[in-house]
């Protein structure tokens, strides 16, 4: 599956609801807020949405929000929601949490605090891991910056970082920790398709036109 088919909507979840608060009472109002939203299909037959939104502010910070919801066929139909909040904090990752749902029940949480020059990611029903190494780029930032240069990026949703390979120009495959694999397409430094072919079926996001 697409990673980030992955608004942050941390329902049923506590961990970061101090640092909502926090950042929606002490940071000022947000000076600069891009919305993109694309269609999802699986077998070239639509079968959902997704809106990512992305808000700066003038101390700095920025967050970046994922909300997509699908349904997905076989035996029976399933609703898979995903939802995401990223944090940053002079370009430096500081919080994220993502979650996904199948058919309104939590299956995957994946919680990333940066404490005192470390990471510490938290998964659900796990014991939380140290990662020492540093962050220079996420998969929320994927939609609206081109990896240029980049050689791995930190997937919020798995926890981990997965590598990056150059197919032609504005045109990148990520390398995922199930995995699989996703390829990215941008025009004009903004992605407007993302690609995954699975064993059984295959999956496309196309940004809508405004």
């Amino acid at each position: 599956m697409i990673e980030y088919l992955e608004l942050g909507r941390l329902k049923n979840i506590q961990p970061l609801v101090w640092i909502c608060l926090v950042w929606l009472l002490a940071i000022p109002r947000n000076v600069h807020a891009q919305v993109y939203n694309y269609d999802i299909y699986i077998d070239d037959v639509k079968a959902g949405k997704m809106e990512v939104s992305k808000s700066t502010y003038v101390n700095g910070g920025a967050v970046i929000d994922l909300s997509s919801k699908m349904k997905v066929g076989g035996i029976g139909t399933n609703e898979i929601e995903i939802y995401s909040t990223t944090y940053f904090k002079k370009g430096t990752l500081t919080d994220s949490e993502s979650v996904v749902e199948r058919n309104r029940r939590i299956k995957e949480q994946v919680i990333v605090k940066y404490d005192n020059s470390r990471y510490l990611v938290s998964r659900r029903n796990e014991n939380p891991l140290v990662m020492q190494e540093g962050i220079s780029m996420t998969m929320a930032e994927l939609f609206y910056k081109e990896p240029i240069g980049v050689l791995s990026v930190f997937s919020e949703r798995y926890g981990e970082k997965c590598k990056i390979k150059v197919l032609k120009t504005s045109t990148y495959e990520i390398v995922l920790p199930t995995g699989g694999s996703t390829v990215y397409h941008y025009d004009r430094g903004k992605c407007v398709l993302i690609e995954s072919i699975g064993n059984i079926q295959s999956m496309t996001m196309k940004l809508k036109s405004k």
